[in-house]
């Protein structure tokens, strides 16, 4: 029953939310899932809790207390170090609930999704880690049956295995109803797929999985529909492609379609702490060494996060009781979005998004991701955390957050905030999307469309009222991005599909079936389409007739950014490679290759002119002069990981949305940052787009809300 998961940071508590549960205080959300929704606590002496409140309507259904108690029961019995244990629930209560240690931590699909693959040795710690804790886990007569990257938690002193919500004690598994498949397809094993009995070897296909997931960037059986997922955990050989020598014969034998080729849990561990092998011995993953600095770094964030009083409080009233209608609507937790399907998958029902966790595209990549040397860490400069950066901290006060030291600078140019920068906060919040991933305007900036994992959305930028939402097939991450004319809505998310504006409603969709579409483009006349693929391609369509064109291949990890100069002659790409490319669009080759990123290029924009390219990747957005292929700036002045650029329609001025809480604009010419946008209340901006007239900014974000900002009352370039 453990569904709980610190992804997005802590959330403001709502009218309806209760301020105690039980003997704890509750002092924010955490978010919500299928069962319930999830609260961080605190105890009268002062431990931290995460708290889940069963949905009502599910504690009515007949039988389900029992099996919530069989679950607490066995959930009980799991006492490991790399588990996250319960200490408290009450089954029968008005309102059934369960508490949990809480660890702050990021999840392992987030962090992928982020900052890559994880290193060879922080795998084999990870793999040691979880091998530990399933071994507890068994020993306690369980099988967790949905190991999966967002029910990994990586913390400062290892990993955590979480959420037991569809985990059933051994001697119990006659409960799992007929016709229901539980887990989530790309990391189920054969039999859990088949309906064949399952024990402790089903925990170690996952755990191959997921390991496999976390070395390479993507499942070992792809992505795409549940039901091609299904069919490969069955009847496919996993792809291993992008994990490291030393680890894939490991990962190999976990994923055995024979349940008795699998090694033990035991026997994972033994293999992953072995110090002769060159990999970190038993004793590692205890240090916060063991994970990446980026990674260390948000897990910092999130341990600083932790307000001591409510955040932001409703009322200041006496204690409100549990409201049960309060949990009854949409739930959906962070980790639910970041993974492909629901936990439970009724017979006939189809999942709606991949299994591979996509908060943002996963694919392998060389990690690059550079390990603090001893000591590295306390000298480390520290920074504050905008304000309302952390969910309005209440009485923390002013936040603090270890970074590396970024003295990366502009290139002939300044670098970091000039001395007229200013703080905005944005004139209004369009709400009910989603997690945000993407924003475009009209042509003639009077629509704004937000992609999120959950839909599509239309909103009057006027007015900011929503005027259409579509549901997206088969959509798990979302790009959107207009028509020329206005008419319809390219959506990248699985599959390919077009929408028509005017009446809301899907249009086309194109495949392959077999490589899910992440983000889209149109050339400027409209005529052609350009989709990043999930197999490192990029696809160019005729827009007429639907049909591709061409196949651009020659990067080696994930495409995700994509991008037409203003004349459609030039197509730009960002991959998880570190490199951004540009491509004829006539002959389909490539003419050049922009490398020198500091990490995984995310987005990437022409100017107006077609002049300049900028990349978003690391640390910094670097600045390219197309015609003579050399980089010209760099934008920098915090650590975080850049998502997303856009260009001004003027192209004096840069946005970008990083994982810092922020946006920020920057001067093009001098590299000086103008002002910087708070209010998103997740740390990941995944999107900005100007307005036409460049007086309005939209951005996105893992808040579930896009934002628009006026920008009139600054003194923009000119």
């Amino acid at each position: 029953m453990q569904e709980h998961v610190c992804v997005g940071g802590i959330a403001e508590l709502e009218p309806a939310d209760p301020t105690e549960i039980g003997p704890y205080q509750i002092v924010g959300r955490l978010g919500a899932g299928g069962m319930g929704r999830v609260y961080l606590g605190r105890s009268r002496g002062g431990r931290l809790v995460a708290v889940k409140v069963v949905r009502p309507e599910l504690a009515e259904e007949l039988g389900f207390r029992r099996r919530f108690a069989r679950e607490v029961d066995a959930a009980r019995r799991v006492n490991g170090l790399f588990t996250a244990g319960v200490v408290d629930a009450d089954p029968d209560g008005e309102v059934a609930w369960l508490a949990t240690v809480y660890v702050p931590g990021v999840a392992l699909s987030e962090a992928v999704a982020e900052h890559g693959p994880l290193p060879e040795t922080a795998v084999a710690a990870l793999g040691a880690g979880l091998a530990e804790a399933l071994a507890a886990i068994h020993a306690a007569g369980v099988i967790h049956r949905d190991l999966k990257p967002s029910n990994v938690l990586l913390s400062a002193d290892g990993p955590r295995v979480i959420d037991f919500g569809i985990s059933l004690a051994t001697e119990a598994s006659a409960l799992t109803g007929t016709g229901v498949l539980i887990g989530t397809p790309g990391f189920m094993s054969p039999e859990q797929l088949t309906g064949a009995p399952i024990g402790p070897p089903s925990d170690v296909f996952s755990l191959g999985a997921v390991l496999a997931f976390a070395a390479s960037g993507q499942g070992p059986f792809g992505g795409g529909p549940a039901h091609g997922l299904m069919f490969r955990g069955v009847h496919a050989e996993p792809d291993l492609t992008g994990v490291p020598e030393r680890l894939r014969e490991l990962i190999a034998r976990c994923l055995s379609k024979d349940p008795t080729q699998r090694p033990s849990v035991t026997g994972v561990l033994e293999q992953l702490a072995v110090s002769s092998t060159g990999l970190p011995d038993p004793g590692s993953v205890l240090d916060a060494r063991w994970m990446p600095a980026t990674v260390a770094r948000t897990v910092e964030l999130r341990s600083l996060a932790v307000p001591a009083s409510p955040v932001n409080p409703p009322e200041a009233t006496a204690t409100r009781p549990i409201d049960p209608a309060s949990h009854s609507g949409r739930a959906v937790s962070a980790s639910e979005a970041d993974e492909a399907t629901p936990a439970t998958l009724f017979e006939g029902e189809a999942a709606r998004r991949p299994s591979p966790g996509s908060s943002a595209p996963t694919e392998a990549a060389a990690s690059g991701d550079r390990e603090h040397a001893p000591g590295e860490r306390a000298e480390s400069a520290r920074k504050p955390i905008p304000r309302r950066a952390v969910l309005a901290l209440g009485t923390l006060g002013a936040a603090v957050l270890v970074g590396g030291a970024a003295t990366a600078a502009l290139l002939s140019q300044g670098s970091g905030d000039g001395p007229e920068a200013k703080t905005l906060t944005a004139t209004a919040v369009l709400s009910g999307n989603g997690q945000v991933r993407s924003v475009a305007f009209s042509p003639d900036g009077k629509t704004l469309a937000t992609g999120s994992i959950s839909s599509l959305q239309l909103w009057d930028v006027a007015t900011g009222k929503n005027i259409a939402t579509g549901d997206p097939v088969d959509a798990f991450f979302v790009s959107v991005a207009f028509s020329p004319d206005g008419k319809t809505v390219a959506l990248g998310g699985g599959l390919l599909q077009l929408w028509d504006v005017a009446t809301g409603k899907n249009i086309a969709t194109l495949g392959p079936a077999d490589h899910s579409v992440w983000t889209v483009a149109f050339s400027p006349d409209g005529k052609t389409l350009a989709t990043t693929m999930g197999d490192h391609t990029v696809w160019l369509w005729d827009a007429a007739t639907r049909k591709n064109t061409a196949i651009l291949t020659g990067h080696t990890n994930r495409v995700y950014g994509v991008a037409f100069s203003p004349d459609g002659k030039t197509l730009a790409t960002g991959s998880w490679d570190k490199t951004a490319r540009l491509w004829d669009v006539v002959t389909g080759k490539s003419i050049a290759t922009l490398t020198g990123h500091t990490g995984l290029v995310y987005a990437v924009e022409f100017s107006p002119d077609g002049k300049t390219l900028a990349a978003a990747s690391g640390d910094a957005a670097r600045l390219w002069d197309v015609a003579t292929e050399k980089n010209t700036a760099i934008l920098t002045g915090h650590t975080y990981t850049f998502y997303a650029v856009a260009f001004s329609p003027d192209g004096k001025t840069l946005a970008t949305g990083m994982n810092d809480y922020t946006a920020r604009l920057w001067d093009v010419v001098t590299g000086k940052s103008i002002a910087t946008l708070t209010g998103h209340t997740a740390s990941s901006i995944f999107a900005v787009a100007f307005s036409p007239d460049g007086k309005t900014l939209a951005t996105g974000s893992d808040d579930e809300t896009a934002r628009l900002w006026d920008l009139t009352s600054l003194h923009l370039p000119s």
